[in-house]
């Protein structure tokens, strides 16, 4: 029922010159079960769903980002995606179940945001919070040890994980909508509940000895 990945693996040197193996990607979750008897973790990371969903749709519809690849045929004449926030979540444009989805491992059964949890709580796991990224490497960096420095400080020292955009006011009078917004929480409801569960765990995960999802 695996959900295939979406990044490619990739060798990285760690210090003492043992590869850390790595496989990325938003559907990676399970990928552990493929390599029995070898120490595998999961390190996730968590954005807001509404910040995620309001940076998704300014970037598809409202700035028509990549050449306008999302738009239809007559929006593209119009030169307009007029849809609202609510409706593009209900265009299928942006996904009410991000973290749902991806944290479940698999929606065909038993898919539910306490399944998500649960995996998040997973000894196994551990999940940084974009809001507090910086953070959430040092944690990390001090959870994996000295072996792993090198590896965690070349992601501190490449990522691009700000949001720069600016928001035109189309887009901010949406976010003034308490309608408009109590619409979004209630289509965002199950990633809302999972994210915030992970907001209550964050301390309590890295006080939880670090274990592999594979019995050694």
């Amino acid at each position: 029922d695996l959900r295939r990945p979406s990044g490619p693996f990739e060798a990285i040197n760690v210090d003492g010159g043992c590869p850390l193996r790595a496989v990325w990607g938003s559907m990676s979750l399970g990928l552990c079960d493929h390599f029995p008897g070898r120490p595998c973790i999961y390190l996730v990371v968590l954005r807001d769903p509404i910040k995620r969903l309001i940076s998704n749709y300014n970037y598809v519809c409202v700035q028509g980002a990549e050449n306008r690849k999302k738009w239809r045929r007559e929006w593209k004449a119009q030169d307009e995606c007029p849809l609202t926030l609510p409706e593009f979540i209900q265009a299928g444009l942006g996904e009410p179940n991000f973290l749902l989805w991806r944290l479940s491992r698999s929606c065909d059964a038993g898919c539910s945001a306490q399944v998500a949890i649960d995996n998040l709580k997973h000894p196994c796991t551990r999940y940084l919070l974009l809001e507090n990224f910086d953070n959430g490497l040092q944690r990390l960096r001090d959870t994996l040890g000295k072996p792993y420095h090198s590896a965690i400080d070349a992601l501190a020292r490449s990522r691009e994980v700000v949001n720069r955009a600016t928001y035109s006011e189309r887009v901010l009078a949406q976010l003034r909508s308490e309608t408009i917004m109590a619409d979004l929480r209630a289509q965002l409801k199950q990633d809302l509940e999972i994210y915030r569960a992970a907001q209550d765990f964050y301390e309590a995960q890295w006080m939880q000895p670090l274990q592999s999802c594979n019995p050694m």
